[in-house]
């Protein structure tokens, strides 16, 4: 049950990032970048939403994966799992702020927020980066952990 809801949350977010950009030209485009001996998945947001003050605010969001190709997970696995763990990340931002995302070809400028993903034989780091404060906050959990939840 916990998995189809993940995957309707995935397809709610997909379809209206699909509704505000050129559908047409994003099916055909390729999700997965393969950059050296890396598979990697990039997007770019632009959020509008209102800030403590109660003033309309913008900030820059870029959602990034990477994972080696050296075989312990599939093409078809890394997108699953990228698309899950971003969209639970995505739907905690929501739960705290009412947010509006708009997806970009590329950044205006510089990005203020990341949420990278890294993939290894072992395990997933996750890292959320601030860069208008400078933090950056790393969660680690091995694969064995992340699928027994």
């Amino acid at each position: 049950m916990r998995s189809k809801i993940v995957v309707l949350c995935v397809l709610l977010i997909a379809v209206s990032s699909f509704a505000q950009t050129d559908w047409q030209n994003l099916l055909k485009e390729d999700a997965v970048k393969i950059v050296g001996n890396k598979m990697v998945m990039e997007s770019f947001y632009l959020l509008s939403f209102t800030d403590e003050e109660g003033n309309p605010s913008s900030a820059q969001y870029r959602d990034y994966s990477e994972a080696p190709m050296t075989g312990f997970i599939s093409r078809d696995n890394f997108v699953g799992v990228s698309s899950m763990l971003s969209t639970m990340f995505i739907l905690g931002m929501m739960s705290e702020i009412s947010v509006n995302f708009e997806q970009i070809a590329e950044p205006i400028g510089e990005v203020d927020l990341e949420y990278k993903l890294i993939m290894a034989s072992q395990g997933i780091q996750s890292q959320v980066i601030n860069h208008n404060d400078g933090t950056t906050t790393r969660d680690t959990i091995k694969w064995e952990t992340l699928f027994a939840k």
